[in-house]
């Protein structure tokens, strides 16, 4: 079943957050991201791309993450609601997705408003090269899903705001997700100091505070609720993208006493001092909070930073 819809608002709350959603990332072995473009456009869509994402519990909410670009490097340019006619340089969107059976959709972050509700924060000029980051809409259960693989597709369509309303554009991807029946706990941070990028210089070997929180549900994840730990999976990038585990360039470590998070009852964090002393090769590297034991548990959405070796 496809629906095209313009894009409504996207203030995301906190509460759905930690209930029940998992942000979507492009899962490595999904499709990529395809573009189809049928004129010039300034203005860009994509996808948020990251490490894999899920599997997903079987009542846990997907939202996928979209972006919008002014790709020129002189001009601004706008961004007009919904079937629209503005000046030069003025674009309207719609979007285009398919449903997974047990599924409902939701275009943007909020089931209970008009469908075709706009977003104030995507209304509005993009000068020369900014992003916009925004909610592109939530899968939700309709009941309990069966574990199994479901199939998506999701769209986003740039228009030309004139009279004419020409399709120049067609931003995309899909692929499958994976939902499972053992439990699945969302991730909160990581906390600061690691909530930001940090840059390590070159003979550095300082240690990097990692602390996040477990959640099931509304309810936070002690010891008491794994048999085994969460681990520090830490990857080197290449252009963005997670190099093949195959490849000699891959730092990932996997579980061990030197990478697994302990649980501090004051606090309520998983916490782990990384240290950054087998990571000296320069380049861009992801750290990400996950399962200590996938026969057990999963954790979607996982926390997620990154530090960069000059």
């Amino acid at each position: 079943m496809a629906t095209i819809r313009p894009y409504p608002r996207i203030a995301l709350p906190l509460k759905l957050v930690r209930a029940t959603v998992g942000y979507l990332f492009v899962l490595l072995g999904l499709a990529l991201p395809t573009t189809s473009a049928h004129a010039q456009s300034l203005l860009q869509a994509s996808f948020t791309i990251n490490l894999e994402f899920g599997p997903f519990g079987q009542n846990q909410a997907i939202v996928i993450m979209a972006t919008v670009t002014n790709v020129s490097p002189t001009q601004t340019i706008s961004i007009c609601s919904g079937v629209c006619v503005g000046e030069a340089n003025t674009y309207s969107l719609a979007s285009q997705t398919s449903t997974p059976d047990g599924y409902a959709f939701f275009s943007g972050d909020d089931p209970d408003a008009d469908a075709d509700a706009f977003d104030d924060q995507l209304v509005g000029s993009l000068a020369p090269g900014q992003t916009k980051q925004f909610v592109y809409g939530v899968y939700t259960p309709v009941s309990a899903v069966t574990p199994g693989l479901y199939a998506f597709h999701a769209e986003i369509l740039i228009f030309a705001a004139t009279p004419e309303r020409p399709l120049l554009r067609i931003d995309g991807f899909g692929g499958d997700w994976a939902v499972t029946a053992l439990p699945v706990y969302s991730c909160e941070g990581f906390q600061s100091p690691f909530d930001v990028q940090l840059s390590l210089k070159p003979n550095a070997s300082k240690a990097i505070s990692l602390q996040a929180q477990l959640f099931d549900g509304t309810d936070l994840v002690g010891a008491e609720s794994l048999n085994v730990p969460p681990i520090a999976d830490v990857r080197m990038l290449s252009n963005t993208i997670a190099i093949d585990d195959n490849s000699a360039q891959l730092v990932a470590q996997r579980a061990s006493d030197a990478v697994a998070f302990k649980f501090d009852k004051r606090t309520g964090n998983w916490t782990l001092n990384l240290s950054t002393r087998p990571y000296l090769m320069p380049g861009v590297y992801v750290v990400t909070l996950q399962s200590g034991d996938t026969g057990r548990y999963f954790i979607s959405p996982r926390c997620v930073g990154t530090f960069a070796r000059e």
